[in-house]
């Protein structure tokens, strides 16, 4: 991950010499007591990606996540598959669930720690009945809006018609949620989107509207984004 670097070591050796280095990776930017976290990120228990458990977890933990969530699409989501690897209590992760609403596409939500046995309805669901839901029930969890922009019916706040300015919507809007994915891994070429996205999120704050930021990788394939 990006807080390690390379060991080296230079070696000068003569004719009919040899040397045993033993190098490790080099911890050059430490973090003490950060976590780094992916709230939203997938395998192949869902329907969109091929990455088994086990691989996700070792992507994960491959590049310094210390703490992550799997969301698959309207199926609650397990690492276990930590413990069995080995990686105790240098892997934490809690259930979750990505909420992807249909008929009608209203957006895509993610929730955890998800504890109940079944998903929550995402058939004909809107988000102000899924905040009724976690309040209700799941007091302790976190309701996070993913990729607001993301466009294609995935997007919130482009279902909406939300604008960036006003924050005024061709319907009405929620905003129970807890937070907002401002950086989605799809928009790693996209920096203009970021860009927007962040700065409307900064004038949700200034109107009162006060949602924490998160940046997470949604990561589909075996190369984590």
């Amino acid at each position: 991950g990006p807080e390690w670097t390379l060991g080296d070591q230079e070696l000068e050796l003569g004719t009919g010499e040899h040397a045993v280095v033993a190098l490790a990776l080099r911890h050059v930017v430490p973090t003490p007591g950060l976590a780094a976290c992916d709230f939203h990120v997938h395998s192949a228990v869902g329907f969109d990606s091929d990455v088994g458990v086990e691989d996700r977890v070792r992507t994960l933990a491959g590049v310094g996540i210390d703490f992550a969530v799997p969301s698959e699409h309207n199926l609650v989501g397990s690492y276990d598959a930590a413990r069995r690897l080995g990686l105790g209590a240098d892997f934490g992760w809690a259930p979750g669930v990505e909420v992807t609403t249909h008929a009608p596409l209203e957006g895509h939500f993610n929730v955890f720690p998800y504890t109940l046995a079944a998903p929550p309805p995402s058939r004909g669901t809107n988000l102000t009945q899924l905040v009724a839901l976690v309040r209700g029930r799941l007091p302790g969890a976190i309701l996070q809006v993913n990729h607001p922009r993301l466009g294609g019916g995935m997007g919130y706040f482009d279902q909406l018609g939300l604008d960036p300015v006003t924050h005024v919507s061709r319907k009405g809007w929620e905003d129970g949620f807890d937070t907002l994915e401002v950086y989605n891994g799809f928009d790693l070429p996209k920096q203009a989107r970021v860009e927007s996205l962040l700065r409307e999120w900064l004038s949700l704050f200034d109107s009162g509207r006060r949602h924490w930021a998160t940046g997470n990788s949604d990561s589909h394939a075996a190369q984590y984004l």
